[in-house]
């Protein structure tokens, strides 16, 4: 393999995460809102065979609609999510719950962290996550 061709393997699974706005119009253009949904329980499901009705109440019930990026080629857990511009780095913390780092689109670190409660999920910290992006959006929208 050359070294061209190992720089472009992706270390870690990689996602796109769709707003909700962007998941319906991708389901009325195409019939399929996302490649994947990450559900509450932390379960990344296909999402062939969705209906609008199945859309809402994942939408509802605080599922994360995601298309992928790149599966990972190491035995590394780590997640990486793009959301509006910042990439979030989400893997399990060694000793219970998940480890993050938030960067802004230029690569500099904007937050990081652990949520030490083991009994939350994947979705559940990326979902948080995601509102404290919309908190520090809107905050520096309105100056």
């Amino acid at each position: 393999m050359s070294e061209v061709e190992t720089m472009k393997e992706v270390l870690y699974d990689m996602y796109r995460v769709l707003t909700f706005h962007e998941v319906v119009e991708a389901y009325l253009r195409t019939g399929k809102p996302s490649d994947l949904v990450l559900t509450m329980d932390g379960e990344f499901k296909k999402t062939d065979g969705m209906t609008y009705r199945d859309i809402h109440s994942t939408d509802i019930a605080g599922g994360v609609f995601l298309n992928e990026l790149g599966e990972g080629t190491s035995a590394s857990d780590m997640k990486v999510f793009c959301y509006e511009g910042f990439q979030i780095e989400i893997q399990p913390y060694s000793e219970g719950g998940w480890d993050y780092t938030c960067y802004f689109g230029n690569g500099q670190e904007w937050d990081g962290g652990i949520y030490d409660d083991e009994n939350s999920s994947l979705c559940l910290v990326l979902s948080e996550i995601i509102l404290d992006i919309n908190k520090y959006r809107s905050k520096t929208a309105c100056g």
